[in-house]
């Protein structure tokens, strides 16, 4: 997925629901990157968890990541941890903005 929205216009142009949303992205794909570099202990978090809203405290609290960050972390299908370098440059690309 590119981050062609977040280059339409930089954040001082930006409304407040707009920059809201890139501030949303940018956690998410920092948790994602965190969630990449710790997969075995993300992994036994989720394992061990009782339900899913157990899963995502408990990947809260290990990546230190907002409660929307850590659901989204615990609902990506583990393929998508392979981008790691895409994860990178995309959090690069938001990080300008």
């Amino acid at each position: 997925m590119t981050s062609v929205l977040f280059r339409l216009a930089t954040l001082a142009h930006m409304n407040a629901g707009e920059r809201a949303r890139g501030l949303d992205r940018l956690e998410r794909l920092r948790a994602l990157l965190a969630a990449r570099n710790r997969i075995e202990e993300v992994a036994r978090a989720v394992v061990e968890a009782s339900s899913d809203e157990d899963a995502a405290d408990r990947v809260r609290r290990l990546l230190g990541c907002s409660e929307i960050a850590a659901r989204h972390v615990i609902s990506t299908p583990l393929r998508m941890y392979r981008r790691g370098e895409e994860l990178k440059r995309e959090i690069a690309e938001v990080e300008q903005y």
